[in-house]
């Protein structure tokens, strides 16, 4: 914004209108033009037992943190019943094509914890750096992520 292009916002307790160098203008309509871009997200959750509580607790963990951060959850994957052993399983291998494919359909990569991805260090690794050479951002509920 230029300097003379400054928006303030009216007086009251529940901004609805903004004024703009004397114009007024709708909340919602600044809000959805001025506003910066929220990630999308698309969360990966695994379980080696096929177990649909070990599934969903994760997804709610992973879902409670992209609310927190104001986060948008655009894809899920999911690998019910998987090792994390090998990298061949349907929910991975769906979620690293579309990381390779553009548009990117998401910014950031959630799990819960590194051993969704890959009990191994060397299949965890070749995972993140695909993502990050994508441009993708892997975090994980439980920590960072440092190769």
């Amino acid at each position: 914004m230029a300097k003379d292009d400054t928006i303030n916002v009216s007086s009251g307790k529940c901004p609805n209108e903004l004024v703009r160098n004397g114009n007024r203008l709708d909340f919602q309509a600044w809000q959805a033009n001025f506003s910066p871009q929220v990630p999308r997200v698309a969360i990966y959750c695994r379980s080696a037992a096929s177990n649909a509580d070990i599934i969903k607790r994760q997804c709610d963990i992973l879902r409670a943190l992209a609310l927190n951060y104001r986060w948008k959850i655009v894809l899920s994957y999911i690998d019910d019943g998987y090792s994390g052993s090998r990298l061949d399983r349907p929910g991975l291998n769906a979620m690293m094509k579309a990381a390779a494919t553009l548009p990117l359909p998401f910014d950031i990569v959630m799990i819960e914890s590194h051993s969704r991805i890959a009990r191994d260090l060397t299949l965890f690794r070749s995972c993140v750096e695909a993502l990050q050479n994508g441009g993708i951002e892997l975090i994980s509920a439980r920590g960072s992520v440092a190769l």
